[in-house]
């Protein structure tokens, strides 16, 4: 959900022009931005909402197509915030000198600026992907990475597979990128599935290869990028390295259960619910396998075994470290079981399912085969079924206003940060959950550097301070519009930082972790003790005090 959320930032980029429009109607002229010369046929789209795509239920879009002399306008508009998204085959929308402009505020009978858009054409990266022999490989997927997040705008994919002759073609913005290959080294038949060798060959295995012929990026080539510049001959020769083999058995399944075990295979440190390989490992009848060309590191393993007449059956995930061959693993297939657990409201002693549903949510850390969930019933109590050993993100939802989850235990143990590990089984174990209605409240207005209630759009984000981004979220992120406020309810205690921005100021940097979590870091702090209510105005931070801070 924070992915959506940031998605549009890049969006919005509107260096603006004095002019004078009457009522609420909005006339502009779409340009090129190299040449400076009117383009006809751009797709001018004005939607309601704000820059990051926080868009309210009765959120609408508006839409022209700019004439021959390069001229469009949008009437009829209601009043509101928006942001304003210009398309045009070949050509991408980039970030103004003026940022602030990215959202346009109409406020009944109100006089607006009118707005230049300026677009530029994409460029394009060409080039080869090269085995350690100086022959094509095909299928691999290349990718570009700008020098400096958030500087340019994402551009389509920002990626491409190599073809049959080992070329990719990569579409972008003007900038500066690295271009990396990750290559799936295993063999494969015409069907999808792993090649047996009898011959004592080892398969080819490739590290993540930056531009030309780099490990890492510390190391890579940069390739910069000028509007409507083709660079071709960007050829990245793969880096061979030291493949391990993984073996063991899957265990719990019948001989010759058709169709057999599959395994996933997740390099630890990605995100929950990445698995590094896009096809499975299959185990052989007898329950076997071997997973070669893996680079050497540490990865989870998981058995899934679909059962025709029945549930699946799943293993629970096992940790290995494959710095070299690593063998006797055991995946033991097991049927999910049933969870059961009571959720309460710390001090009362009437039951949650009297006042209202709620409902437990039960996400697997790594996601496979899908959320599980049950309804607490009127004595406080779930039972959810299906459920195989690991660790589970537990939630509960939708909470009474300005309550939190206190306390997640699994017998004895607490959770951490609603992380339950149920790695050792799921029968016999029991949840609780304990809510409280005493959360913490912020609330206030946005202040204009004068100190008084600023005019314009304003975007408040709320985290975590010991987590910063990650706690960024569609909860800690709330768009406001001109004079509305703003108010966080809800909060378990603890210390928090929070700002206020002009939503258009920081365009695609928001979308970098890094880039955000430094932002963060010079945001204010407040600390949230149970209970409290805190009024709390913020001061906006204007692009130029928050480029000095970074």
């Amino acid at each position: 959900m924070r992915w959506l959320i940031f998605a549009l930032l890049f969006c919005s980029c509107l260096p603006a022009q004095q002019a004078t429009i009457a009522g609420l109607e909005i006339r502009g002229l779409a340009i090129d931005a190299v040449t400076r010369q009117p383009m006809a046929g751009v797709h001018i789209t004005l939607r309601a909402g704000s820059a990051l795509g926080i868009e309210r239920e009765d959120a609408e879009t508006y839409g022209a197509i700019s004439r021959p002399d390069g001229r469009f306008s949008i009437a009829e508009l209601k009043p509101g915030v928006y942001y304003l998204v210009a398309q045009h085959n070949g050509y991408v929308q980039l970030p103004g000198k003026n940022p602030a402009s990215a959202t346009i505020t109409l406020k009944p009978g109100e006089l607006v600026q009118d707005v230049t858009v300026g677009l530029t054409q994409h460029a394009v990266i060409i080039g080869h992907v090269l085995d350690e022999y100086g022959d094509p490989v095909r299928y691999v997927q290349v990718s570009a990475e700008a020098v400096v997040p958030g500087n340019v705008r994402s551009f389509g994919n920002m990626g491409a597979r190599t073809d049959e002759r080992g070329q990719f073609r990569i579409p972008l913005a003007p900038g500066k990128y690295y271009v990396n290959a990750l290559a799936d080294s295993r063999p494969q038949t015409a069907m999808g599935s792993p090649e047996i060798r009898s011959d004592g060959a080892v398969p080819p295995v490739y590290a993540a290869t930056y531009y030309p012929a780099a490990a890492s990026g510390d190391q890579a080539t940069a390739i910069e990028l000028a509007p409507g510049q083709s660079t071709s001959g960007i050829d990245i020769h793969l880096v061979p390295k030291r493949g391990v083999t993984v073996r063991g058995r899957v265990t719990g399944m019948q001989a010759g259960t058709v169709p057999s075990a599959y395994i996933m295979v997740s390099p630890v440190g990605s995100s929950p619910g990445y698995f590094g390989f896009i096809r499975p490992y299959f185990a052989e009848p007898d329950g076997t396998f071997a997973i070669a060309g893996l680079t050497p590191g540490k990865y989870r393993l998981i058995a899934r075994l679909p059962v025709a007449d029945g549930p699946d059956m799943q293993s629970a995930s096992v940790e290995v470290d494959a710095e070299s061959d690593e063998s006797n693993v055991v995946l033991a297939l097991a049927h999910g079981e049933t969870l059961a657990g009571t959720v309460e409201f710390e001090g009362e002693s009437a039951k949650p399912g009297v006042s209202g549903k709620l409902s437990v949510r039960l996400n697997p850390e790594i996601q496979f085969g899908g959320n599980k969930g049950a309804d607490v019933g009127d004595d406080g109590t779930f039972h959810a079924d299906g459920i195989f050993p690991g660790k589970l993100h537990v939630s509960v939802m939708p909470l009474p206003e300005n309550a939190y989850v206190k306390s997640i235990k699994a017998g004895a143990a607490e959770a951490q940060e609603g992380l339950v590990d149920l790695s050792r089984g799921v029968a016999g174990a029991e949840i609780h959950i304990t809510l409280s209605r005493k959360g913490g409240r912020v609330e206030g207005k946005v202040l204009g550097e004068d100190g008084q209630p600023f005019a314009g759009a304003a975007l408040v984000m709320l985290s975590e301070a010991a987590k910063l981004t990650d706690a960024v979220d569609d909860k800690g992120v709330k768009m406001l519009e001109s004079g509305e406020k703003f108010s966080y309810a809800g909060l378990h205690p603890g210390k928090y930082r929070i700002m206020a921005v002009e939503p258009g100021q920081f365009m695609g940097g928001l979308q970098a972790p890094e880039a955000l979590k430094a932002l963060l870091a010079h945001a204010e702090e407040i600390e949230i003790h149970e209970g409290d209510r805190i009024a709390k105005d913020l001061k906006i931070i204007a692009a130029e005090s928050a480029s000095a801070k970074q």
